[in-house]
């Protein structure tokens, strides 16, 4: 992968940033299946990256445990802390779009079930996902999110590209290119953690269709 030059971003208010609240009115966190629970010290919603890594940065200088909240459908305690909660929420945008290379930049917090709609206006697709479309892209990642049929590889081997933020509060670029090759290489973003550290990526997508009931769409040229 090709690294570009880690840059610093300068510290400013953080009132827009965080909010947190006496103990007694701190908000208890679950997962969906409701067999995970936390109620964070600090609850922290940025609305741009150089706002996420500071709150990765300082909290984390201050001891702090970070940890991205998505959509909560991992049944594990990844998010589960009493430091700080990073609602992404607030990062949800499709970015950029090239219907010529079929790559689209996507910002953390979105969740499938917005990525597919965007991307159909646009005429493009992604190439294969798994049946629940609730989860957010970075988590869908993490976790190794995978659609139907043997030919297809998981979302997590599709990226060609993302941004990284750092624990010191720098953001580094790394691209793999175009389409990565088959087989591909084991998929660094499987990883339970990481969508905190991904405040974008880049993904491959195909041309948009629609598929007449009862009829399978092709498998993916070798």
């Amino acid at each position: 992968a090709e690294q570009s030059a880690c840059h610093r971003h300068a510290r400013h208010d953080r009132t827009r940033v965080t909010t947190s609240a006496p103990t007694s009115a701190k908000p208890t966190w679950s997962n969906w299946a409701g067999q995970q629970h936390c109620t964070p010290a600090v609850i922290a919603r940025p609305y741009t990256e150089r706002e996420l890594t500071e709150v990765i940065a300082r909290d984390g200088d201050a001891g702090q445990t970070v940890r991205a909240v998505g959509s909560g459908h991992s049944f594990t305690d990844t998010c589960v802390t009493d430091g700080v909660h990073v609602d992404l929420a607030n990062l949800a945008q499709l970015v950029d779009a090239d219907p010529a290379t079929g790559l689209v930049r996507v910002q953390a917090g979105m969740p499938l079930h917005q990525l597919g709609p965007a991307l159909h206006e646009r005429g493009l697709a992604l190439e294969n996902q798994g049946d629940n479309d609730r989860q957010t892209i970075p988590a869908a990642l993490a976790t190794a999110t995978h659609g139907t049929g043997a030919q297809f590889r998981n979302l997590s081997a599709n990226v060609v590209g993302c941004r990284i933020a750092l624990a010191d509060g720098t953001v580094r670029e790394l691209t793999a290119g175009r389409r990565p090759a088959r087989p591909p290489p084991p998929p660094a973003p499987g990883r339970l953690g990481a969508p905190r550290r991904l405040p974008q990526l880049t993904l491959p997508t195909v041309p948009a269709c629609r598929h007449p009931p009862g009829t399978e769409p092709p498998p993916p040229s070798a």
